[in-house]
């Protein structure tokens, strides 16, 4: 899996593993991959200050 996420994409896939996908199920999978993709650039963000010797 690559960063940062595709989040169309994501909740396809996410939603075809379930039996009866309903519409609550879209905005979930699209609530977790805001949530990864957010933890992902905040991580990207803190290695960079690191990097860079910034506190």
């Amino acid at each position: 899996m690559t960063y940062p996420i595709n989040a169309q994409e994501f909740a396809n896939n996410y939603v075809k593993g379930l039996s009866k996908a309903e519409y609550a199920d879209w905005k979930m999978a699209k609530k977790l991959i805001l949530a990864i993709n957010q933890a992902y650039f905040k991580g990207v963000e803190e290695g960079r200050r690191k990097a860079l010797g910034i506190n």
